[in-house]
């Protein structure tokens, strides 16, 4: 894939889970456009969810789970899911260190590419909201 757009409307609603656990289900309808590399120039609309779970596992530590799932309307075998898991470190009230991992399930996969790919990151990330 050489480029795509997105555009999604949607609502989420936060459950009533007491902390230090929160929970938020999403669901959308959106528009894709995808350039890939051989020109194929794809266009669907889709269906969009995901969950979002945080466990504050103590002040300046949290362990997130986002997990997504957006699906072509039109051509059903064309959807592809996300799970990410996180943890998040706060060093400072700038700084904090996020170390994740990915992975995405393509059930249409690019010609050439197979269905699963996997990520794992780590980042030191800056923050302009200043916490107290």
């Amino acid at each position: 894939i050489d480029h795509r757009a997105v555009a999604d409307a949607g609502v989420a609603y936060t459950t009533r889970l007491r902390p230090p656990h929160a929970l938020v289900a999403e669901g959308g309808i959106g528009y894709t456009v995808e350039q890939r590399l051989d020109l194929t120039e794809l266009r669907y609309i889709t269906a969009t969810g995901a969950l979002r779970y945080r466990w504050r596992i103590r002040p300046g530590a949290d362990l997130t789970e986002n997990a997504g799932l957006v699906a072509d309307v039109e051509a059903g075998a064309n959807w592809r899911g996300t799970s990410e898991t996180a943890l998040t470190m706060t060093l400072n009230q700038l700084l904090s260190l996020r170390a994740s991992h990915v992975v995405e399930y393509r059930n249409t996969p690019v010609a050439g590419f197979g269905r699963t790919d996997t990520r794992t990151a780590a980042a030191l990330v800056f923050s302009f909201d200043r916490r107290p």
